[in-house]
């Protein structure tokens, strides 16, 4: 989350969706060329370092849109999303370890590349707001 400052500037300057999506795809990619590590270091630099850039992108721009979505509830929303992440946390693990015994570490590594495609796609439901506070776009007739 060291890059919480940089992925919100982004967000705030290229939209929400966009910096999620990128954020989801880097951690495609890093955790792709983890699965393919031939020494500690290079595991190192591709599944923390690059990874958790990616993680920061993908975060920190699901936080703006909470905020920006919801006022009264806003604590409670934002909640709801911090459980989530913990929630994904502990069956990811459990989904982590049988995938290891079954297909190996690198595989797995491979299979949860892949399961960040849902990560992509739900970025692509964040709507910025227009300017009378609600989704989507402004003139209907831009469809």
């Amino acid at each position: 989350m060291i890059c919480g400052p940089l992925s919100g500037k982004l967000s705030v300057r290229y939209g929400a969706r966009e910096i999620s999506i990128l954020g989801s795809l880097i951690i495609m990619i890093s955790i792709v060329y983890s699965s393919y590590a031939s020494n500690l270091g290079s595991l190192f630099f591709t599944h923390s370092f690059l990874t958790g850039v990616g993680s920061s992108f993908a975060f920190t721009p699901g936080m703006i849109m909470v905020s920006q979505y919801f006022t009264s509830k806003r604590s409670l929303a934002t909640g709801i999303v911090m459980s989530g992440g913990a929630a994904g946390a502990l069956v990811q693990t459990q989904l982590h370890l049988y995938l290891i015994d079954t297909l190996g570490w690198r595989q797995s590594l491979q299979v949860f590349s892949g399961l960040m495609i849902i990560c992509v796609i739900t970025g692509f439901t964040y709507l910025p707001l227009n300017p009378k506070g609600t989704a989507g776009r402004s003139d209907p007739q831009q469809f």
